[in-house]
């Protein structure tokens, strides 16, 4: 009695199945080419998006810490500023003034200049004005 596909079992018709899609097959030399050259080139696309995504990744992490240092710089310089404030008050700096030496005058005397004194010291502005 031959073996009909509605008699066989799930299991048998399974097996038929599996065993149908693992037949050796017969290809051609230049078909295998094709395949191992498809794999290679599916690989060597993969590898360059990973290495692309991990540089990314990498450089987001330094940009984040790099940040987040800034941040800490910035908050660090403003209690620096903040302390300087609180010790230099007005009464600080007249001490520290008279221990270096200096008095108190009462009477200023202001003596005007009619013009100002020509300025001979060597400036980027007066070099380039003199080339032209």
């Amino acid at each position: 009695m031959p073996a009909n596909s509605h008699n066989q079992s799930a299991n048998q018709r399974f097996t038929a199945w599996l065993n149908q899609g693992l037949k050796r097959q017969n290809w051609s030399v230049r078909r295998v080419a094709q395949m191992g050259l498809l794999i290679a080139l599916g690989v060597v696309v993969a590898a360059l998006y990973l290495v692309q995504s991990s540089q990314i990744v990498t450089s987001t992490r330094q940009v984040q810490l790099l940040r987040e240092e800034l941040a800490e710089l910035q908050q660090a310089n403003a209690d620096l500023a903040m302390k300087i404030s609180l010790m230099t008050t007005r009464v600080q700096l007249q001490q520290r003034a008279e221990a270096l030496g200096f008095a108190v005058t009462g009477n200023l005397l202001f003596v005007a200049v009619p013009h100002l004194p020509q300025d001979d010291s060597p400036s980027i502005a007066n070099i380039y004005s003199s080339e032209r």
